[in-house]
């Protein structure tokens, strides 16, 4: 491969690895087993939505600011500041007396590691453009 070559691979590619900087990537996992599996989650982002079904994941490509996060049912959204990066969160049930709750929870990317590794997990895609 010549110089020239080089140069413009570097120029053609350059621009996007620049553009991915200045976006959040963030990752919502749900993988609840057989309790709530039947429930397709609505998940939102400020008023935007999308269903997250079990062993399904988002993978969200957004503008950096802040942002409430929360399921349908969700009395307190969660207020994130998300800079350029990766985030991740993790959708998970929780079981009471009468019924469950799903609670979205931010994990460090070695907690999503396993999600990663699960070859049931599913990527959704048009969610959230």
């Amino acid at each position: 491969m010549t110089m020239k070559n080089i140069i413009a691979l570097l120029l053609i590619a350059l621009p996007s690895i620049v553009m991915a900087q200045d976006q959040a990537t963030v990752y919502i996992f749900r993988d609840t087993g057989f309790a709530g599996s039947a429930m397709n989650t609505p998940i939102n982002i400020d008023d935007e939505k999308c269903k997250l079904g079990n062993n399904e994941f988002y993978k969200i490509e957004i503008d950096p600011g802040t942002y409430f996060l929360s399921t349908h049912k969700a009395k307190n959204p969660i207020k994130i500041k998300l800079d350029s990066g990766t985030y991740y969160f993790d959708l998970d049930l929780k079981i009471g007396i009468l019924s469950g709750r799903f609670v979205l929870e931010e994990i460090t990317e070695r907690g999503a590691q396993k999600y990663f590794e699960n070859e049931k997990m599913k990527l959704v895609d048009g969610c959230f453009d």
